[in-house]
This record gives structure tokens, sequence and C-alpha cells, in this order.
């Protein structure tokens, strides 16, 4: 969108809030060329904001917009949808939430509660819920997408196959492997009938039930469906691509966590290389293949190596991230990290603190990578002797963990001991 079109939706915004009540059909017409999709999306944002500084109008625009959207139909519920996605990728999870409950309440005025574009907008916001760790709202959200989908189309349908792979996900973050383990073996089967030659979503699907079999420690059986991942998306993009980049990274992570780091390092490396070929840029994936390589050298005690690895990564995702993310947090933590296991304590603190409060602003409730870092924090803390400053965020690290998963978790086991 143009800034002079942004301008113009600004304006008319502005008019409508302003004017005497019952003169919005009025003005509407006056503007016509500015009555799409986009205005809509425009006045869902702007209700947003308002809602959040407490503007008793917010409620009124959301519903007008809402009403504007219906009118318009499936355009303006793809606009919004589409607008999701962008906010997600840019981290701005609060106006992402806002545009996705609108796209969801507009695909129900629109079809009801019994459509596929209403199971899309059910499980777009549940990655949202997901990702600010809102875990029971986004496993509902799941569920029903699930369900509703099976329901509604043909036994084998990429987007079913998709659904049972975004639950099996959701359980695999939380630890719940038992659950997931079913969800990705059924999603890998189905598509593996509805595209029998080689297809993304079959290499996807390999590649998230080895990291699943990764998990639990089932390495033999996750190093086969790497390989067969890899291989299947070298014959489908044979130059330079970023689902080969990934498998690439993904085969080598195996590989190290099997302490085969003679074998990691050099498709680490390749990844690394490929990416930044890809996206000469700043780049999310170039910032996470620089945390890679740089983490392998960190376990290999090469620390000279990886400190301006992860020095760089850092510095990347800042620039692409000026506000607050996860993968900002990620690296101030591993750089932390990097400076504790080094002696340099003072270096560490203020990025393990920086790393804390960044995720409790993005994930005000419960969330794994807030128990972690304050699980961090605390122990960089014991380690300096300030047992008074550890001890109250290793009972809050503690208390969290719980609340996020079983008794049986990793997590929680660290944070007892």
């Amino acid at each position: 969108m143009d800034e002079q079109r942004f301008q113009d939706y600004w304006s008319l915004i502005q008019e409508l809030l302003s004017c005497p009540s019952g003169e919005e059909e009025e003005i509407l017409p006056r503007h016509s060329i500015l009555v799409d999709e986009g205005l809509v999306r425009v006045m869902v944002q702007v209700a947003a904001m308002m809602a959040e500084e407490g503007d008793p109008n917010a409620d009124w625009l959301l519903g007008f917009a809402l009403q504007l959207a219906e009118a318009i139909g499936e355009p303006a519920w793809e606009q919004l949808s589409q607008s999701v996605v962008q906010l997600d990728r840019e981290g701005q999870y609060a106006q992402a939430v806002s545009l996705a409950e609108a796209a969801l309440t507009l695909a129900r005025q629109i079809w009801g509660e019994e459509h596929p574009n209403t199971a899309t907008s059910l499980n777009n916001l549940a990655r949202l819920y997901e990702s600010q760790g809102r875990l029971v709202q986004a496993e509902r959200l799941y569920e029903e997408a699930l369900a509703m989908r099976k329901r509604l189309l043909p036994t084998d349908h990429p987007a079913v196959a998709t659904s049972l792979n975004n639950l099996g996900f959701f359980y695999r973050l939380q630890g719940r492997l038992a659950q997931a383990e079913p969800l990705y073996e059924e999603a890998l089967a189905m598509r593996k009938r509805l595209f029998p030659d080689d297809h993304p979503d079959v290499a996807q699907s390999l590649n998230n039930l080895a990291a699943l079999y990764d998990s639990q420690g089932k390495l033999p059986q996750a190093e086969p469906l790497l390989q067969e991942a890899l291989a299947m998306r070298k014959r489908l993009f044979p130059d330079d691509h970023p689902d080969v980049a990934q498998s690439l990274n993904n085969l080598a992570a195996l590989y190290d966590s099997q302490g085969r780091l003679a074998q990691a390092e050099p498709l680490y490396q390749e990844a690394l290389a490929m990416s930044k070929c890809l996206f000469p840029d700043d780049h999310p994936s170039v910032a996470t293949n620089l945390n890679n390589l740089a983490r392998l050298y960190d376990s290999q005690g090469r620390l000279a190596q990886a400190e301006p690895l992860y020095q760089e990564a850092l510095a990347m995702r800042k620039r692409l991230f000026p506000n607050n993310h996860p993968s900002v947090a990620t690296s101030l933590n591993n750089l932390a990290a990097l400076y504790d296991s080094q002696g340099k304590l003072p270096q560490a603190e203020p990025l393990y603190q920086e790393a804390l409060a960044m995720s409790k602003c993005l994930f005000p409730d419960d969330h794994p990578s807030v128990a972690t870092n304050l699980n961090n924090l605390a122990r960089l803390y014991n380690s300096q002797g300030k047992l008074a400053q550890a001890e109250p965020l290793y009972q809050e690290a503690l208390a969290m963990s719980k609340r996020l998963f079983s008794d049986d978790h990793p997590d929680v086991a660290q944070s007892l001991n």
C-alpha cells in the first residue's frame, strides 16, 4: 500500500469517527474509491490501537469495519488474512491477533460456522495464540480447525494434512511427544498419498517427523527422514533455495546432537553460505544460520570463532526486528551464555536481563521462553554468589514450568535441579 493511499484511508477514518451518529452512510458514497478491502484492514488496525489506548470508540470502529467487510465479502477476508501473516512475521503480535480475531468474526459472518475459510481463520488465530503463550486457547482452536476440515473436506486433502501438522507441532513444542507422533505420521502418510512424486509438503512432513524423533531420542529413525527430505528438496530445487538450506541445517543439527561434529560443521557452513547467497541483505534465515554455526563452535569450545557469529546474528536480528521479537531474545540469551561460559559475567548479566525483559513483554502470560530466561538469569546470579537474587527467579521458573508442562518434562526437571 502506497503512502498516499494510507493517508487517504486515515483521513476517511478520522472523518467517520468525528461525524454525528447516522451520517456514516452519507460519508462513504463520497469516498467510494476508497471503500475496499484495504480500508477494512486499516480500520481494524486503527481499532486495535485505539483499544490498546482505552479509547471507547474502538469497539464502534471495529464493528463498522466488520459490517463494511461483510458487504465487500471474500476480498476483505483475504486482505485481513494476508495482513495477519505479514504482521506475524514482523513480530507485531498484538496487531496480528486483533486482525486474526476480526478475520475469524468476518468468516463466520460471511460463511457461517462450517466452512473451509472459517477453519483457516481458526488455524491462523491458533498459531498467534500459541506464539503468545496462550496455549489453552491455541489448542482448542487448532483442534476445532482440524475437526472442521475433516468434516468438510475429502479424506485426503492438503488442508487436513496442514491441520494435522500444525497440531502435531503444537504438541511437540509442549513436550507432549506421544500425542504429536501419530499426527505427524498421519500428515506424512496423507501427503505421500496426495503427492506420490517429489513435493514440498512431503519434504516438510519428513522434516517434522524427524524433528519429533530427534526430540524423543530416536536418532536412528530421524536420520533417514532428514536425509530423504534433503535429497527431495535438492531434486525439487536444484539451485540455491531456502528449503534446501533449511534441510542442510536440520541434518547438521541432528549430527550436532549426536556429537558427530565433523559431519555437522560442513552442513552448517553450506547452509549459511547458501542463505547468504539467497539473501545478500539482512534476512531471518541468515541470522538463524549464523546462530547455529556459532552454537556448534561454542559446543566445541571454539569460543573465539563463535563470538563474532553470535554478535553478527544479534545485530542483524535487531536491525530486522527493531521492536521486541523472540529471535532477538534468543540471540541475546545465546551471546550472554557464551560470555557466561567465558567467565565474562559483567558482560553476560545485562544481556540475560534484556532477554528476560523482552520475553516478558512478548509473552505476558506463562511461556517456555520466559521460564528459560528466568532460569538462565538465576543461574548467573547463583554463580556470582548473589543467592538472594537467584532464589526467587529459580522459584518463579519452576512454578511457571509446572503450570506449562507435566511433571515429567525436561524443563521441569531442570528447574527442580
